[in-house]
């Protein structure tokens, strides 16, 4: 159902209702805000939908309204829910690796060793790993060292990622 709310899309339409499409990204926003407060165990995907869904939410608003006081604002929202777009999914990668190198033989751990020499552990290769753009990895720099990027860039970025994310 929150999925469909963030999507909708890609949800699959009721035959029967002849009403418009009411968008419901607030109310999707709202239940995940509620899971993490009550469980403190919701899903980095999770997370991260309704982190970028209210950037753009709050971007809209800013251009629908006109209101130039918010840009920074809205930009800094863009850039902190890229952040953890980013970290969330290539830390989980990197615990998995660091979890399943504990289980490995010896002659496994050294030749993990050599390939971390050679730059494989860097979080390229972990996002390269689960098919996460590159730039995504750029942007998450830019934005960790204080660079921020354009508001057009985190958009798009934001609107990329969303998209890399709907599926169910």
């Amino acid at each position: 159902m929150v999925h469909a709310w963030f999507y909708p899309d890609r949800a699959i339409k009721d035959p029967y209702d002849t009403g418009g499409q009411e968008d419901m990204r607030r109310e999707a926003i709202a239940k995940v805000n509620i899971w993490t407060f009550k469980t403190h165990k919701t899903p980095p995907a999770c997370l991260s939908t309704a982190d970028l869904t209210d950037s753009i939410l709050h971007y809209e608003e800013m251009t629908r309204t006109g209101d130039p006081d918010s840009y920074r604002a809205v930009q800094f929202m863009f850039a902190f829910a890229f952040l953890r777009f980013v970290n969330a999914f290539v830390d989980r990668d990197v615990a998995r690796a660091a979890t399943a190198s504990l289980a490995t033989s010896e002659d496994d751990q050294e030749e993990e060793r050599a390939i971390k020499n050679v730059g494989e552990s860097s979080m390229y290769a972990h996002a390269a790993a689960i098919s996460m753009p590159g730039r995504f990895v750029d942007l998450r720099h830019h934005v960790s060292h204080g660079e921020l990027p354009e508001m057009k860039t985190l958009k798009k970025a934001a609107e990329d990622a969303l998209e890399i994310q709907q599926s169910p």
